[in-house]
């Protein structure tokens, strides 16, 4: 019987070093191609979202803004397909991203250079953070004015409730009088109570309610001028920052050309 030859796996054969290389070469390529077309469409997309600026509508309005951009993206970019969602989600992300570089740069690390897309980047930032603030505000004032309602007219039925209780127990002791017309008295303590009611038998309500109403927001308007004024000065600190750190990259550039020389 003839011995079965059993066949050997082949391995592969070795790479040379070049072609290691090649093909080290040919992922660097690769790699760096995809990052620059992402930082191309990032770039895109930062400059159309600042000239559309969906921040300045409050949150449930801007859906209509984020497809508008995501139109122009599409447009822009053949063979791509984008829709509101992932250009917001995008935005959100390079904008967070920005934040905690701009936080970096307070605590002195971090490049001074602003590029394009840094200079996007804080616009929209002011521009969110500004609507924000102000929506809080609002939301803050709606709420107080409702408390501030509730609160008056707890107080008016109370004193109200009060007097009517005042009224019937002296109307119910000149019964017990015989129907005699000299009434009894109230105390003292009470007597600042039933005395208007006795002049007037419908207290106005609604007008001291409408009076109240109009000075307490009144004042809460003027807590919002107040607080508009704080982010616009805040806004203008932000803005001088900026261009000293413009002033300074100047001056590190001139410092380099120096150098050079």
């Amino acid at each position: 019987m003839a011995e079965s030859t059993k066949k050997k796996r082949g391995r592969p054969p070795k790479k040379s070093a070049a072609d290691k290389e090649a093909e080290r070469m040919e992922k660097e390529t690769s790699a760096k191609t995809a990052v620059d077309y992402q930082s191309r469409m990032d770039t895109q997309l930062l400059r159309v979202t600042s000239k559309e600026n969906p921040f300045r509508h409050s949150l449930n309005k801007r859906k209509e803004s984020w497809c508008l951009i995501a139109g122009e993206m599409t447009d822009h970019f053949k063979g791509e397909t984008f829709d509101d969602r992932r250009c917001r989600e995008r935005v959100k992300v390079l904008m967070k991203a920005r934040r905690i570089d701009s936080e970096k740069k307070v605590t002195g690390v971090g490049s001074l250079v602003l590029s394009e897309v840094d200079t996007l980047l804080n616009s929209l930032i002011e521009q969110e953070d500004f609507t924000t603030n102000n929506a809080s505000a609002e939301k803050e004032k709606e709420e107080q004015s409702k408390v501030l309602v509730q609160t008056i007219q707890k107080d008016a039925l109370a004193t109200i409730k009060k007097r009517t209780v005042l009224i019937n127990e002296s109307d119910t002791a000149d019964e017990q009088d015989g129907g005699s017309p000299v009434r009894k008295k109230p105390s003292p303590k009470k007597l600042h109570l039933v005395a208007p009611y006795k002049k007037r038998k419908t207290e106005p309500v609604d007008e001291y309610l409408e009076l109240k109403k109009a000075q307490q927001v009144k004042e809460l308007e003027i807590k919002l001028e107040m607080h508009r004024e704080t982010m616009l000065d805040n806004a203008a600190e932000r803005s001088v920052r900026r261009e000293l750190l413009e002033f300074d990259r100047d001056k590190l550039r001139m410092e380099d050309a120096e150098k050079a020389r």
